[in-house]
């Protein structure tokens, strides 16, 4: 992916401006590709819609009932990053005694004649 996009820094800026329309244009479709398919265009079917909505709504109200408060979540959150920030931590240090221990002792002490 770098690579890509050094090679594309180095063209002239008529090709930049080109990939980055090409790229506008992708993403516009995407995004209009997604909007059609919320609004069900493509089956043609109001009442299938209709239903899913009802299905929908029924559903995000049950899924707010038995959620945890916003605070709950994200104290869960940053404990949980904080813990693996702590595993992170402890296994670089074991890394890191198992690599300089050996080779700081391992080091002999000449004294200047």
């Amino acid at each position: 992916m770098r690579a890509l996009l050094q090679n594309i820094r180095e063209k002239p800026e008529h090709h930049k401006r080109s990939v980055a329309f090409g790229l506008s244009l992708v993403l516009t479709f995407v995004v209009a590709l997604g909007w059609l398919g919320q609004k069900s265009l493509f089956d043609g079917s109001p009442s299938v819609a209709k239903n899913a909505k009802t299905e929908a709504k029924k559903q995000t109200a049950s899924a707010i009932d038995s959620a945890p408060s916003p605070l709950e979540s994200s104290k869960k959150s940053v404990s949980s990053g904080l813990n693996e920030v702590k595993e992170a931590y402890e296994n670089l240090k074991e890394s890191l005694a198992d690599v300089l221990v050996p080779f700081i002792t391992g080091i002999e002490v000449y004294e200047r004649k």
